[in-house]
């Protein structure tokens, strides 16, 4: 594993574990931070995201996560020893959630036909 996959999945982790206990903007709700990509020189990661019910671009959970993008660059400071911390861009992972929801549908389908 390199350098950078390490760094990718210890900021995807803590991230996960801030928006689990300390994020309070009732605009986040329940995210999964799918995955992290970190640039080679970790000065930036594009941080993606899906919503719980999220079926579509996720506007208010995307404005609350950016707004509290400082708060959650600030922790992860204190708990990922780098020199830099890269700057957060959240992105909507909606091929994850509307892949989700095909299979929600193919299932429920599925169970319709095998009932009657």
């Amino acid at each position: 594993m390199s350098r950078v996959d390490r760094m990718n999945e210890e900021i995807r982790y803590q991230i996960s574990m801030i928006l689990r206990k300390e994020a309070r903007d009732p605009r986040i709700g329940f995210v999964t931070i799918t995955r992290v990509d970190t640039s080679p020189d970790f000065k930036s990661a594009s941080v993606y995201f899906t919503a719980l019910n999220d079926w579509g671009p996720s506007d208010d959970t995307l404005k609350g996560l950016k707004a509290s993008s400082g708060f959650i660059r600030s922790l992860l400071a204190k708990r990922i020893k780098v020199k830099f911390i890269p700057r957060i861009t959240f992105i909507n992972d909606i091929p994850d959630a509307a892949t989700e929801r095909i299979d929600d549908i193919f299932n429920m389908l599925r169970r319709e036909k095998e009932t009657g």
